[in-house]
């Protein structure tokens, strides 16, 4: 039986040599013209150490297709010269009761880098600092304020997070800071997710990881795929250390790389928001994001989302110009990157609840 079918393998392979040539002709082909691509980095991937990328695959996260990335639960992660402690549900906060117990007021705090507190102690971050400010003024309340901030996360990471995650923890109100990340370009995110992510929008690369599958998922960690693709479309990919390192804002403007979240993708991030907490009977908020760089009255899709949504939208930047304290809120970009500090954060949690406080009256 053995010998027989070999023989007809053998009778089959002579039949059709010329096709089994070609076939092995056109795969050794590509695979010297991906390794080409490869070896002359003709798609301009960054190196580990690059600006923006981390020297090696981070052990503080997980990878995660629909989140890009998460924390690793019950962590004492390093960084920015102090340990930040995460939970068991990948937050930067003490244990969370789920469900939630009765009679409790719950807040969920999306956000960034900023709402996750880098540099600052847990206690000090705004959402902290807002949560006890209305538990004060509030004592009939019993309100909890989760700290669900992540570094690097864009609007799309954000409200992904909420509607797959944050709704199962019952908040009662959300709180969405997100601003700077979306404009972030597309090689600015986690050396474990480069693979994945480069030249893609988030959006995109969700699609890529979990709408796609097959020969179009493989082709995902192609580079010679990418550099046709990129051809294709008319547009050449740049070597990133010759043209990227300190030229972001040169390439942004010749749309060289493509943002995170581009700005179709934010206000839909941003409407998309509003509509799961509505769906949920959440109370949506928007926090309008504050930086360094922020100026006093700043033109942002936030801001006409939340008019024509009829959501609470709490202005940070002006708070924080207003206050006469703006250049004592922030830490200098060589301790960590230009975040608020301790002054920053309790400006903006008091702004946060005393915007909040008449909305919680009403809920009484």
């Amino acid at each position: 039986m053995a010998l027989s079918r070999r023989k007809r393998l053998k009778q089959w392979a002579r039949k059709h040599r010329r096709e089994l040539f070609a076939l092995s002709a056109t795969v050794l082909f590509f695979a010297l013209a991906e390794a080409g691509v490869r070896l002359a980095n003709l798609v301009g991937r960054p190196a580990p150490g690059s600006p923006g990328v981390a020297e090696s695959l981070e052990t503080s996260i997980r990878d995660d297709p629909q989140l890009f990335w998460r924390f690793v639960p019950n962590q004492e992660m390093e960084g920015d010269g102090r340990f930040y402690h995460i939970n068991s549900l990948s937050l930067r906060d003490g244990e969370i009761t789920v469900p939630k117990p009765p009679g409790v007021y719950r807040i969920l705090s999306l956000g960034e880098s900023t709402s996750f507190g880098a540099g600052v102690a847990l206690e000090e971050t705004y959402t902290k600092v807002a949560g006890r400010l209305l538990r004060e003024a509030l004592p009939g309340m019993n309100i909890e304020t989760i700290n669900a901030g992540v570094g690097a996360y864009t609007s799309f990471q954000c409200v992904t997070y909420f509607e797959r995650e944050g709704v199962k923890l019952q908040p009662d109100m959300v709180w969405l800071f997100s601003g700077a990340n979306d404009g972030l370009a597309s090689y600015m995110r986690n050396y474990a997710n480069l693979k994945h992510g480069f030249a893609y929008t988030d959006k995109e690369l969700f699609a890529m990881r979990n709408r796609f599958s097959g020969l179009l998922r493989l082709l995902n960690h192609s580079d010679l795929y990418k550099l046709l693709r990129a051809l294709a479309r008319g547009k050449a990919l740049k070597s990133y250390g010759k043209n990227v390192a300190g030229q972001e804002g040169e390439l942004k403007k010749h749309r060289v790389w493509k943002p995170r979240v581009p700005a179709a993708d934010r206000r839909e991030n941003l409407e998309r928001y509003v509509r799961i907490a509505r769906e949920h009977e959440i109370t949506p908020v928007f926090l309008l994001p504050a930086y360094w760089t922020s100026p006093p009255d700043p033109d942002d899709v936030m801001r006409d989302v939340a008019k024509k949504t009829g959501t609470l939208m709490i202005d940070l930047p002006a708070a924080l110009h207003t206050s006469g304290r703006f250049e004592q809120c922030w830490f200098s970009m060589d301790e960590v990157g230009g975040h608020p500090n301790a002054v920053g954060h309790r400006l903006m949690g008091e702004t946060i609840a005393q915007a909040i406080i008449p909305r919680l009256q009403q809920a009484q």
